[in-house]
């Protein structure tokens, strides 16, 4: 249904393709009848969930 994007921890944060996806995404969704609104971006970013903090790595 194509609901959201997931973009890839690889992905290139800074490049002029990464900053400008979303309209893309909204111009299709859009085009096709849907709200672009409902469409969502989730960012991949990695870590880890603990009760305290982790060494520090160097």
């Amino acid at each position: 249904m194509a609901d959201g994007r997931l973009p890839p921890l690889t992905a290139d944060w800074f490049s002029e393709r990464y900053r400008t996806f979303r309209a893309v995404i909204d111009e299709a969704a859009a085009s096709i009848g849907r709200d672009p609104s409902e469409i969502r971006t989730i960012y991949n970013f990695p870590g880890r969930i603990t009760d305290r903090p982790l060494a520090r790595r160097t």
